[in-house]
C-alpha cells in the first residue's frame, strides 16, 4: 500500500487562488436586490393585531407612497413582495410616533407619514389587494373579524367614490352597509367593504374565494343602481357559496386552535408531572450528597447510577412514570423524556441558582441588611482547588450558616482570593459596606495583616471586623502543645501502632471485638483535626484490658512469626509502663 501524499504549500496556495478567481467570475447576490437605506425617520407599523410575517402585499413601501390611487394593479408574480411591520404596543392608525432626527424638516415627517398611512391601508383596503392572494394572506384574514376590512367613516364622507350623473353627484354612503329585510329588520352587510384608495366597494368573501371574477372582486362604483345590484349580489350562488367557505374556514380554524391548545395544555401538564417527580429524585440524592451518573446511563442496566437506579424503584409503585419510561426510553429510536443528563444538570443548577437567590433575599432583608463572611479552600477529588463561602447572618430572630458557593481558583495570593470573594458578593447583590465580621484560617494569605484577605477587606470596610477561626486555632494550640513534651509526643505513637496492630487483619480485629465487647471501637489519630486524639485515648481506655491480654496471648505464643510475637510483647510492655497509664487516665478527665 502506497503511502498518502500531501500537497505542498505551493500547491495549495495554487488551489486557493483559482477558486477565489473562479468565485469572483460571479455576482454578488447584493447585486440582484435593491437594498433601501433606513433612516430615523422610517417607523416600523402593524395595522392590525397578530400580523403574521409573509403576508402577501402588491408592492414596497417605496413605490406604493409613489403611485397613483387610481392605478391598475399589476399582479405578476416578480411584483409581488411580502412585507413585516411591527407596532409598538399602544399604537393605532391615529397615533403613529415619528421619531425624527435634528435636521430634519417638517416636509420629510409629513412624507414619511404618507408612506406609512398608504403601508398601513394596504392591509385594511381590500381595492390595494392584489388578485392573486396567497394562502398566508387568506388566514391573516381570517383571524380577523369582516369589519376589519369595512373602512366605515363615521363621519359617512367617501369623497374619493364621488361620480357624476349628468347634474347630479352620486357617491357612497353608510346606509349602504345595512340591509333592511320584509319584516323591517335590518341587517349588517359585514361583507361589504369600502376602498378609501379605490373609491369602490368590494364583497370581501367574494375577493378571498371566488373563481369567477366579477364587479364585487375587481371593484363595483355603480352608485345609481348599487341598492338593485347589492341585492342581487348577496342573494347569488357565487356569494352564498363564498360566505359558506368564509364561515366554514373560520368556524375550522377556531377548532382547530382550540384542539391544538387543548393538545399544547394537556403535553405541558404531562411534563410538569415528569418533572416533579425528577425533581423529587434530585433533592432526594443532592440532600445526601450521592452520585448521579453510573458508568452506563441505560435503564434496566445494574450500573446506571443512583439517578436513575432511583427513577426505576419509583416505576415500580407509580404507573405513570413507569409508562413514561417504557414509551420514551426503553423504545428503539428513544424521544425527549427529560430523563438525561443534560436535563437534570440543568435542573440542578437551576435548583442551585434559585437556592442563591432565596439566600440573597433574606440577607438583602431590611431586618437582616448585615452579614458576615467565612472563607476557605481545598482540593477535590479532581485535584482541582475549591474555595468555599459562607454566609453568616441573622434572619427573623435565627442564626444561619450558608454555603453560597465552591469557586475552582488557580492561585492562593490574598489579592487573588479577596477578587473572587469581591467578584461574588458584586455579582449577587450584596453590598460590601454590609459585611460586620470575618473569619479565616490563621494562614498568611487569609489573615496576614498587610496583604492577607481580612486586610484587604478591611480597607475597604472599617466594619468588617476578623476574627481567627477558634477551631482552627485551638486546632493549632493541641498540635504545637503536644510537640513540646517528647514523652507525649511518644505515648500518641503508641496509640497510633495500637491502631495499625489490631487493623491490620481481621483476625486481630475480630479477636478484640470479641474480647472488649465496648462501643467504644478503636481510632486512628487525625492528621488536620487534633481533637480526633482524645477519641483515641478514650476508646484505648475502655479497651485497655481485652487489648492487654491479646497482646500476651499473642507474644507467647510460639505458633505465630517471630516478628509478629516481638511487635505483640513490644506494645505490650509500652502500654504496661506505669506513664502510658498515667497519661491515658490523665487525658481522659478533659
Amino acid at each position: 500500500m502506497s503511502a498518502r501524499k500531501y500537497k505542498s504549500g505551493a500547491e495549495k496556495r495554487k488551489l486557493q487562488f483559482c477558486r477565489e478567481k473562479e468565485i469572483n467570475k460571479y455576482a454578488k447576490l447584493e447585486t440582484f436586490f435593491k437594498s433601501e437605506d433606513i433612516n430615523a425617520n422610517e417607523i416600523a407599523i402593524n395595522p392590525l393585531k397578530n400580523v403574521k410575517e409573509g403576508i402577501l402585499c402588491e408592492e414596497s413601501i417605496t413605490e406604493g407612497s409613489k403611485k397613483p390611487q387610481n392605478q391598475k394593479k399589476n399582479t405578476n408574480d416578480e411584483n409581488i413582495q411580502y412585507l413585516d411591520f411591527e407596532q409598538p404596543s399602544g399604537s393605532s392608525e391615529n397615533e403613529i410616533g415619528v421619531q425624527q432626527k435634528k435636521g430634519n424638516t417638517d416636509t420629510e415627517v409629513e412624507r414619511n407619514l404618507e408612506n406609512i398611512k398608504f403601508e398601513f391601508e394596504k392591509y385594511v383596503d381590500v381595492g390595494l389587494w392584489p388578485d392573486l392572494l396567497n394562502n398566508d394572506f387568506i388566514n391573516f384574514v381570517l383571524s380577523h373579524e369582516m369589519t376589519d376590512f369595512q373602512n366605515k367613516d363615521p363621519k359617512n364622507i367617501y369623497s374619493a367614490s364621488m361620480k357624476k350623473y349628468k347634474e347630479q353627484n352620486r357617491s357612497f354612503s353608510n346606509r349602504y352597509f345595512t340591509r333592511k329585510m320584509k319584516n323591517g329588520q335590518l341587517l349588517e352587510r359585514s361583507w361589504l367593504c369600502y376602498s378609501k384608495r379605490v373609491g369602490t366597494v368590494f364583497c370581501l368573501t367574494c375577493k378571498l374565494f371566488s373563481k369567477t371574477p366579477s364587479q364585487y372582486t375587481t371593484g363595483f362604483s355603480d352608485w345609481k343602481h348599487i341598492r338593485f345590484c347589492l341585492e342581487n349580489h348577496e342573494n347569488s350562488n357565487e356569494h352564498k357559496n363564498s360566505m359558506l367557505v368564509w364561515l366554514t374556514r373560520k368556524e375550522n380554524k377556531s377548532v382547530l386552535d382550540k384542539q391544538l391548545q387543548e393538545q399544547l395544555n394537556k403535553e405541558t401538564e404531562y411534563y410538569h408531572n415528569v418533572l416533579k417527580r425528577v425533581i423529587a429524585v434530585l433533592k432526594f440524592l443532592c440532600i445526601r450528597g450521592l452520585a448521579l451518573r453510573g458508568s452506563e446511563e441505560v435503564f434496566g442496566s445494574p450500573h446506571n447510577g443512583n439517578f436513575m437506579g432511583a427513577l426505576e424503584l419509583l416505576a415500580e409503585f407509580d404507573p405513570f412514570i413507569r409508562e413514561h419510561i417504557e414509551q420514551r426510553e426503553l423504545r428503539p429510536n428513544p424521544v425527549i423524556s427529560y430523563l438525561s443528563k443534560t436535563v437534570y444538570e440543568e435542573i440542578i443548577e437551576i435548583m442551585g441558582k434559585q437556592i442563591i437567590k432565596q439566600i440573597i433575599t433574606e440577607i438583602n432583608n431590611d431586618d437582616t441588611k448585615y452579614y458576615s463572611i467565612m472563607m476557605d479552600s481545598t482540593p477535590d477529588l479532581s485535584h482541582d482547588d475549591q474555595l468555599a463561602i459562607v454566609l453568616r447572618y441573622c434572619f427573623r430572630g435565627k442564626v444561619y450558616e450558608r454555603c453560597v458557593s465552591f469557586i475552582k481558583i488557580s492561585s492562593h495570593t490574598g489579592l487573588y482570593l479577596f477578587n473572587i470573594l469581591e467578584a461574588f458578593l458584586e455579582t449577587n447583590g450584596l453590598l460590601l459596606d454590609n459585611c460586620r465580621g470575618q473569619s479565616y484560617d490563621n494562614a498568611a494569605n487569609m489573615a496576614g495583616i498587610y496583604n492577607g484577605v481580612q486586610a484587604l477587606l478591611k480597607e475597604k470596610n472599617k466594619s468588617a471586623d476578623y476574627v481567627p477561626c477558634a477551631a482552627h486555632s485551638l486546632n493549632l494550640v493541641g498540635q504545637e502543645s503536644v510537640k513540646v513534651a517528647t514523652e507525649i509526643v511518644n505515648f500518641f505513637g503508641i496509640v497510633q501502632k495500637i491502631y495499625v496492630f489490631f487493623s491490620a487483619s481481621t483476625h486481630r480485629w475480630e479477636l478484640l471485638n470479641r474480647e472488649t465487647k465496648v462501643k467504644f471501637t478503636l481510632k486512628s489519630l487525625s492528621q488536620t483535626r487534633w481533637s480526633c486524639h482524645f477519641d483515641a485515648v478514650r476508646a484505648l481506655k475502655s479497651n485497655y484490658d481485652g487489648i492487654m491480654k491479646i497482646l500476651n496471648s499473642f507474644g507467647e505464643n510460639n505458633d505465630e512469626k517471630v516478628d509478629f510475637r516481638k511487635e505483640a510483647r513490644n506494645l505490650f510492655n509500652k502500654l504496661a509502663k506505669l506513664e502510658t497509664a498515667i497519661l491515658i487516665l490523665f487525658i481522659n478527665q478533659f
